[in-house]
């Protein structure tokens, strides 16, 4: 009797020894290392570890949204599963102890590294940021989808971006960018410059006031700047509006401006207008010497040609200059032949 009331006394003390760090009641909170429990299981000043062996390769098991935490070898696997045992354990996200986040892949390579573990479809997305109207930083949205089905076996990479910018404010924006996707104005607000690859700049309501299909700018240490170059001499390279080289400025409804030198090595003009043949027509009217010397003398140029200070002011057509060079050849011809036949009616007089 004596050696069980020792026993029971042993088991007391030692029991309210734990008790001063851990508190575990019948029921209610459990305390570790706290007697103020303030959650089923509350931990303070120390760690959780649920294992399956002492080197803690076992798993954490949040049941609640049937969610795993697993820990093997040198990654932290997050998966989910469908019962207790971890049956159908299937691995969603993984960090490895180098930092690399692998979503649908075993061997991240990158810090963040997503892929598809079969032929479907892995897609990152990162969007709807919303930035308030005192906000200065950079408001971004990417959505990315890679899709690999090849039944030969081999390796396909794919690079998916796609993402839409719109300003629904009535603030000031600076630049909107969107590649393979549309930047557009919803609200009130304005755009400095709106960009957009494969996709569309527009405005609803606001105003941009510079919009750009591509825009690149390039440093002083490259050796070869092509802003534009498809290395394949049948394509095709269409532009609905006007082409500027060398220059920013307003060329009106022209379709091509260039300020400086162009070399061709074949140039052909088709003209919509009547090619000047018709100069030798029956009934035209040919102007007589007399005529033409008098329009010289007065205006120093050749009728119907463009004077100096015209060129100098509006430029010269190089379609319509050709046919009007053509016309005053024909004309010249004219009054060559007209002269021969007069030298040939005095050799006869003379005869």
């Amino acid at each position: 009797m004596k050696k069980s009331l020792l026993i029971v006394a042993a088991s007391t003390a030692s029991l309210f020894s734990v008790a001063q760090t851990n508190f575990y009641p019948p029921s209610g909170n459990v305390g570790i290392g706290t007697s103020s429990a303030a959650t089923l299981l509350h931990v303070n000043g120390g760690h959780i570890a649920a294992s399956t062996d002492d080197n803690l390769s076992g798993f954490v098991q949040l049941w609640n949204d049937n969610a795993i935490i697993w820990k093997q070898g040198n990654a932290l696997r997050f998966g989910s599963a469908a019962n207790l045992g971890a049956g159908s354990w299937s691995e969603k996200m993984r960090i490895t102890d180098a930092g690399n986040v692998g979503i649908g892949t075993f061997s991240p390579t990158t810090k963040l590294h997503v892929e598809a573990f079969t032929n479907s479809v892995a897609s990152l997305t990162a969007g709807y940021f919303n930035a308030e109207s005192s906000s200065t930083d950079a408001v971004c949205g990417v959505q990315g989808v890679a899709r690999y089905s090849n039944s030969s076996g081999l390796g396909v990479r794919l690079i998916g971006v796609s993402g839409i910018a719109f300003h629904l404010g009535s603030g000031s924006v600076t630049s909107m960018r969107a590649v393979q996707g549309n930047a557009s104005v919803l609200g009130s607000g304005a755009v400095t410059d709106a960009f957009s690859y494969l996709g569309s700049v527009g405005s609803a309501g606001g105003v941009i006031t510079n919009g750009y299909g591509i825009y690149i700018t390039m440093g002083s240490n490259i050796t070869n700047k092509w802003g534009v170059y498809i290395n394949d001499a049948t394509a095709k390279n269409y532009f609905g509006g006007s082409v500027s080289i060398g220059t920013t400025s307003d060329f009106g409804s022209y379709k091509l401006a260039v300020n400086g030198d162009a070399i061709f090595t074949k140039a052909k003009v088709k003209l919509y207008s009547n090619w000047p043949d018709y100069v030798f027509h029956i009934g035209y009217q040919l102007p007589s010497l007399n005529e033409l010397e008098r329009f010289i003398q007065q205006h120093k140029h050749l009728p119907d040609v463009p004077s100096a200070s015209e060129v100098e002011k509006n430029g010269l057509d190089l379609g319509d200059n050709q046919s009007l060079l053509l016309r005053k050849i024909e004309e010249l011809t004219l009054y060559i032949i007209q002269q021969q036949k007069e030298i040939e009616a005095l050799k006869l007089k003379i005869k």
